[in-house]
């Protein structure tokens, strides 16, 4: 910030010296000074933008350069016209995609809430003296909404006394997972085409990775299968990052992978690597609160669950940061 403050005092003095000597008929001198001027405001203008954006910044850099050196005094007044601008617009865009953030989560909550409050769906699921039917609309009920929530259950009505109950537990486990296993194959011979493109290589990397992490978020596996199918994730993800090192969801989802792993440190890593890409704390900050819980850094759980107003917000959230802010008060 200091830096970025030297270099903008010093284009605006050097600035005003050039239109002076101008005035005084010193052409070359003015040029020159003129030069510096438009440096000095380029650079700290890309200061500036470095903060909040990470790519296309070295032609922010030249735009402002060639517009101060050829339209003196007035380039200033536009440059600043337009960096405050983008700066405002970056910062409502951010405010709004907070805000679009927790309403996709309450939208996704609302179903569960139906389930698992009055509804009582669930109570319905495992009450093992109701009528089968009577299970099997509930169990269909708690497919209306978000899977990962209700497949928790299905290894549970593996051991039901119904065979109805069983079969159809079973059939909506193996449905998903030939529907994912499907798509994997299909991508997998693709990767086969040869002289296949580096960029369409690392693409096809990515959404295995994204399939195979599909199997760990909808709890389609038993606990024993995971950390096979979270090594794939892995490789594909990483080598994907190889081409893709700028993409925000493929880090995020590397973190995610490293955190089921018990890689904490990585996944620390991974997480903090999104915030170069403006990406949602509602995004990253849970994620690194449930990093810190498992290695016992208690205090730094209750630092990151601050840290967003936003998370309150969060319907699976909003509970656990009420919880935290008591226990520290306490």
């Amino acid at each position: 910030m200091i830096l970025l403050a030297a270099f903008l005092l010093l284009g605006l003095i050097t600035e005003v010296l050039s239109v002076q000597l101008l005035f005084q008929n010193s052409l070359e001198m003015s040029l020159i000074i003129h030069g510096t001027a438009s440096i000095s405001i380029s650079l700290a203008v890309l200061l500036f933008l470095g903060r909040y954006y990470r790519h296309e910044i070295w032609i922010a850099f030249i735009f402002t350069l060639l517009l101060c050196f050829f339209i003196p005094v007035s380039g200033l007044i536009i440059i600043l016209f337009v960096v405050s601008s983008v700066f405002s617009t970056h910062t409502k865009y951010h405010k709004h995609v907070e805000i679009l953030d927790d309403s996709i989560n309450l939208t996704e909550v609302r179903p569960v809430r139906r389930r698992f409050g009055a509804g009582g769906a669930v109570m319905h699921l495992l009450n093992k003296a109701r009528p089968t039917s009577d299970r099997a609309k509930a169990l269909f009920r708690m497919g209306e909404g978000n899977l990962a929530h209700v497949n928790r259950f299905m290894f549970k009505l593996f051991a039901d006394k119904s065979d109805e109950i069983r079969l159809l537990a079973f059939n909506i486990l193996e449905q998903q997972e030939s529907s994912i296993t499907e798509d994997i194959n299909k991508l997998l011979e693709i990767l086969k085409t040869p002289d296949i493109k580096a960029e369409t290589r690392a693409k096809i990397e990515k959404n295995l990775a994204m399939l195979y992490w599909e199997f760990i978020y909808k709890r389609l596996l038993l606990r024993e299968l995971q950390p096979a199918i979270l090594q794939k994730a892995e490789q594909y993800a990483l080598s994907a990052l190889k081409v893709m090192d700028n993409d925000a969801t493929l880090w995020g989802l590397l973190g995610k992978i490293y955190e089921r792993l018990k890689k904490y440190d990585l996944a620390a890593e991974a997480f903090a690597k999104t915030a170069e890409f403006n990406i949602p704390p509602s995004q990253v900050l849970p994620y690194l609160a449930e990093i810190e819980f498992h290695v016992r850094h208690y205090g730094a759980v209750q630092k990151y669950l601050n840290e967003s107003e936003t998370l309150s917000d969060v319907a699976l959230i909003a509970p656990v940061k009420r919880f935290w802010s008591k226990q520290w008060k306490n």
